[in-house]
């Protein structure tokens, strides 16, 4: 509904330090705060959004174009306060349409693995919803549950799988016969260990490991690579995806193979710029 009307939204871990939220309410400065089952103190007008369900559900004209926000997500702040990135329409678009590194379509199942804050959600959210496929979304127990994460695979019959890295790894540890019924495993946020991965590829009946990078200014995902089943000595990161390049630079300019150098990423994956930020973007 935010999205259709022709705005853009700020999602908030309502689980998160009352510092952060009120930090981010007060940056942002929203229209409207929207909420389900909590409260928030706030001057800005609160609405739940369980009261909209009854309202009108006729479809309303298309206000957007590809190059308007979508969203304001919010690093973590560790290096300073938490900044706003500005993702544009046509950034998602870029992640989850036409893409080669995994299959999306009206067979596609996903699993809602993140909070709503986590911008690994839009892949998960959109990547089902775009491509006619289905978004399951289970409570947080069963998903750091190995053994509760396996069963609601099984019922509802998920394939594609999007996790953090050390999740991943707490999950084969525990009961790697999880993810077992999964077509596409999907895995990010810190560099991926042989050994994990290994256990899983090792399995009689095993998905495909992707191991995806992709910083948040990125929209989620810039570069994929398809984990074969006999491990390189070091496990890449992959090709950038559609309208997406990377480049190796030092001091401005593109290194030479094998130099190294600062990764820097282009293409219509950019966040628009930081929120309020001008000197930052």
């Amino acid at each position: 509904g935010i999205v259709k009307s022709g705005a853009a939204y700020v999602p908030i871990d309502p689980e998160a330090p009352q510092s952060r939220i009120t930090y981010i309410l007060e940056d942002c400065e929203p229209s409207l705060i929207v909420v389900h089952g909590v409260t928030v103190t706030s001057a800005i007008q609160t609405i739940d959004i369980t009261t909209l369900m009854t309202g009108d559900a006729s479809p309303l004209p298309i206000v957007n174009t590809p190059d308007d926000d979508l969203y304001v997500i919010y690093t973590s702040g560790t290096t300073g306060q938490p900044k706003g990135t500005r993702i544009a329409h046509r950034s998602v678009d870029r992640l989850v349409k036409h893409i080669d590194y995994v299959p999306l379509n009206q067979t596609t199942k996903i699993l809602l693995s993140g909070t709503i804050a986590f911008d690994a959600v839009t892949f998960e959210i959109y990547g089902a919803l775009l491509n006619g496929g289905e978004l399951i979304v289970i409570s947080k127990e069963r998903l750091i549950d190995p053994k509760l994460l396996g069963s609601t695979i099984k019922q509802y019959k998920i394939n594609t799988l999007l996790l953090t890295t050390s999740l991943f790894n707490q999950i084969v540890s525990e009961h790697v016969e999880a993810l077992e019924p999964l077509d596409y495993m999907i895995i990010g946020g810190e560099v991926i260990k042989h050994k994990w991965v290994d256990i899983l590829n090792q399995r009689p009946n095993h998905p495909q490991i992707i191991n995806a990078y992709g910083p948040t200014e990125s929209t989620t995902i810039t570069t994929a690579y398809a984990v074969p089943e006999t491990l390189p000595s070091r496990i890449p990161i992959g090709k950038p995806i559609r309208q997406t390049a990377v480049y190796i630079m030092q001091s401005e300019q593109q290194c030479g193979v094998g130099v190294p150098g600062e990764l820097c990423i282009g293409g219509s994956g950019v966040a628009k710029g930081y929120l309020n930020r001008p000197d930052l973007t």
